[in-house]
């Protein structure tokens, strides 16, 4: 992690509090929230987002009303 400083470009102790994606621009935003200071913040866009829930020995699969009809990998 430390060869391509990628510590630097993870919030932790932060929160995903929603993802939206725009059609127009192509673009998700991305609103986090800071569970430190209890303040959400403002939306940042992405071109991907990258969905990683959970610890790497034990997968964390969300649910979701409904029926997700693409193939979840854990």
């Amino acid at each position: 992690m430390r060869k391509y400083d990628l510590e630097s470009k993870i919030k932790f102790r932060h929160m995903v509090y929603s993802v939206s994606f725009n059609e127009a621009s192509k673009k998700f935003t991305v609103i986090i929230k800071d569970l430190v200071a209890n303040i959400i913040l403002p939306g940042e866009e992405f071109d991907y987002v990258i969905n990683a829930t959970g610890h790497f020995a034990v997968p964390n699969i969300p649910s979701f009303p409904g029926e997700y009809p693409r193939r979840c990998l854990a």
